[in-house]
């Protein structure tokens, strides 16, 4: 993983592999960049995108993210 946080912008690149586990099938691999904004209020909002490697993996995966304090 590759973290930049600067300020109320936070970047975050990672690349997940897992060993094999069946003989035939390639192990999972996928590639994923997320983001952060921080507000002054201490809300967040996150948002990531994941691209599978391998046929494996799940070909693309999509979070959102919106957080509030209590």
């Amino acid at each position: 993983s590759l973290i930049f946080s600067g300020g109320k912008i936070g970047l975050i690149a990672s690349f997940f592999g897992y060993t094999r586990t069946f003989e035939d099938v390639d192990p999972p691999m996928q590639a994923s960049l997320g983001f952060t904004y921080r507000m002054e209020s201490g809300r967040s909002f996150n948002a990531s995108c994941a691209a599978g490697l391998t046929e494996s993996a799940p070909d693309l995966s999509v979070s959102l993210g919106w957080q509030v304090p209590l």
